[in-house]
């Protein structure tokens, strides 16, 4: 995860040969475009308001792309044991033509995914205080204490 507005978040080029250029010479370069450095995350939060308000507990869960292979997705709960269900707001970043699927149901529950909201990567950091607001994809009402 990084601040808001990191040149990290945009996405980068890399030179496809090293090159030297005298003083005053111009070059013309090839590159390739490369995704941004940062990587898809998800930060849920226990109460509305992204944990901002000293109302309520104000846990968090972080699931990012570098631990991806260290995380239980399969199980939630192993990643912080009585948040299962619990999430009333969230932070999320996803660079562009990359999706985070927010599923109501485990992997291995026989009605996986059930309710499920699709965060469509625009490669800007997104923020919903109130999933109560937000809709689910597939069914009728929110998304709010529905993530496992």
């Amino acid at each position: 995860m990084v601040r808001p507005g990191s040149p990290t978040l945009q996405p980068s080029i890399e030179a496809l040969a090293s090159s030297e250029v005298d003083e005053g010479s111009a070059l013309t370069l090839s590159a390739i475009g490369r995704p941004p450095t940062t990587r898809a995350w998800m930060q849920l939060f226990i109460d509305d308001g992204l944990g901002l308000s000293d109302d309520h507990f104000n846990i968090e869960v972080v699931a990012d792309y570098n631990d991806r292979t260290k995380d239980d997705f399969d199980d939630f709960t192993k990643l912080l044991w009585y948040f299962n269900d619990e999430a009333s707001s969230w932070r999320w970043f996803a660079p562009q033509g990359c999706t985070i699927y927010a599923n109501q149901d485990s992997i291995g529950d026989s009605s996986f995914p059930g309710r499920y909201k699709a965060l469509i990567g625009e490669g800007e950091v997104r923020q919903d205080t109130n999933l109560n607001l937000i809709s689910s994809d597939n069914a009728p009402g929110s998304m709010n204490d529905m993530i496992s």
